[in-house]
């Protein structure tokens, strides 16, 4: 989910059921030994996604809700149920597609996440 999550990041993660989410929330599903946190794009059928909108693949079950994040040294927590990051959490999956068409971005990206400018 970069950039909004990264590997290093705390989450706080509400434990339940898919049908207590809403489409945009950011849901944790198992994935092999691990967890993956996507945003969650449908309900019936269970569909989830990265923010950029490529669908997953898994028909692994939602654990729960992520309700907030923390980054680094600090313990400043940011909030993901805030009326404007769950809008902007339930528009991303359908622009990233979009986004990642404009000549240039996938280099942008690559650079970001600290490779090479290729």
């Amino acid at each position: 989910m970069w950039p909004l999550l990264r590997e290093d990041d705390r989450l706080w993660v509400e434990r339940c059921e898919v049908n207590a989410c809403r489409v945009g929330d950011v849901v944790v599903r198992p994935t092999g030994p691990a967890f993956f946190a996507h945003v969650l794009t449908s309900i019936a059928p269970l569909t989830t996604c990265s923010l950029w909108g490529v669908p997953d693949a898994s028909d692994a079950p939602v654990l729960g809700r992520v309700l907030a994040l923390a980054r680094g040294p600090s313990d400043e927590v940011t909030e993901l149920t805030q009326p404007m990051v769950a809008a902007v959490l339930r528009l991303a999956p359908s622009l990233g597609p979009g986004f990642k068409r404009i000549p240039g971005v996938a280099r942008l990206v690559r650079v970001a996440r600290g490779g090479t400018r290729r």
